[in-house]
């Protein structure tokens, strides 16, 4: 008998349960909760609707849509030694591009022609699989490390789903309507479906893993003023740092939108920087950086074009094959080992705080918006 390797796991896919989306801008959360009786890699939540446009074509079609119906994520629950704590905290479009980054591959959408059809009069049936990964994406190590623990936490975790209205994914145009139901019906409500991805361990395996990975927004910071090494923001301390995943854009003004971007584009940001305090951390163009990571996760980007019916320039908005445009991300364990994290456990303590600082031309709206990936121990 082959002996079994050590950082093996044994995924399991399980369904959950579905949550009725009813109304927009309202949190909807799991009936049950999430139960914490294995270790939990992660999530897929899919979520699926009909939106029926009619009297006149949408004005634009949002950036990323439709991946942006979904305006939150949250995964949280009161957790042995730390209180309260959130495990994810993200927009469904942040949760989409976010994975999308770290596997290398995106995750199932299927628009029915929304987006290349830039929200003509039509009826659409739409899917999202969204993947909300608990774990440090990059190696199986990296993974078993942070594992969601099992029997750690005080109840069943809460899973809020906040979906958006009825410009969530299009801005109309004045006449235009839309209208969301269930995904193949003129009745009914959107839904999204949750299933956990656990871990069953055979006999002997460890049942705990020693840190907790939170993925977590901060900001929107704004970028409407000239800046040269001008400070953007400062972003939470206190944990090892793994990841940081920022997306620079013009934030939607139409009076529907609660945060979503219009667009994203490096145009107006020429350089950016991570300090503590005065001392550099990165010094990049963000498009080199966008380059630079997107290859080391194996991502394509457009060096084998994918031919399209329509072609590159028929899909008007939306997050093209191959493209990140605005997006980019400081990987400090591109090898998948924790070890590299960025450690700002004692920064506080030492009056050492963590920048962002831009060569930016400001610009009305525009905003640059950061996910961290953090880790502390169990």
């Amino acid at each position: 008998m082959l002996e079994r390797s050590k950082t093996a796991m044994r995924k399991s896919l399980e369904y959950i349960d579905d949550v009725q989306l009813t109304a927009a801008s309202t949190d909807f959360f799991l009936t049950n909760g999430l139960p914490n009786d294995y270790m939990t890699w992660g999530l897929y939540v899919e979520v699926s609707f009909r939106d029926v446009v009619g009297t006149a074509a949408a004005a634009s079609v949002i950036f990323g849509s439709p991946t942006s119906f979904i305006e939150r994520f949250e995964v949280s629950g009161n957790m042995l030694g730390k209180g309260r704590i959130a495990v994810i905290d993200l927009s469904g479009r942040q949760m989409f591009q976010y994975a999308r980054f770290m596997r290398g591959v995106p995750s199932y959408v299927d628009s029915d022609n929304f987006v290349v059809g830039a929200g003509a009069v039509a009826t659409y049936d739409i899917r999202i699989g969204y993947i909300l990964p608990f774990v440090a994406l990059g190696s199986i190590a990296a993974e078993r490390a942070t594992l969601l623990p099992a029997n750690m936490f005080s109840n069943p975790l809460q899973v809020r789903i906040r979906r958006g209205g009825a410009e969530s994914i299009a801005v109309n145009a004045g006449t235009t309507t839309q209208t969301f139901t269930a995904y193949g019906s003129g009745a009914g409500n959107p839904v999204a479906s949750v299933s956990r991805i656990v871990i069953k361990e055979g006999l002997g395996e460890p049942q705990r893993a020693p840190l907790l990975c939170q993925k977590l927004r901060q900001g929107p910071f704004p970028l409407t003023a000239n800046l040269t090494n001008g400070l953007v923001g400062r972003l939470n301390t206190g944990n090892l740092i793994g990841r940081i995943h920022m997306q620079v854009g013009v934030a939607e003004q139409d009076a529907g939108q609660s945060g979503e971007l219009a667009s994203g584009s490096f145009a107006n940001l020429a350089r950016l920087y991570l300090k503590q305090n005065a001392n550099f951390i990165r010094n990049v163009r963000p498009r080199d950086q966008m380059v630079q990571a997107a290859l080391e996760r194996g991502l394509n980007l457009y060096g084998d074009a994918t031919m399209l019916a329509q072609g590159i320039a028929g899909q008007t908005t939306g997050i093209l094959l191959g493209e990140r445009a605005g997006e980019f991300l400081f990987d400090f364990c591109p090898d998948g080992n924790l070890d590299d994290a960025l450690n700002t456990v004692l920064w506080a303590q030492r009056g050492q705080n963590l920048l962002i600082n831009a060569d930016a031309t400001g610009l009305a709206n525009q905003q640059l918006e950061v996910l961290t990936e953090e880790y502390s121990a169990i």
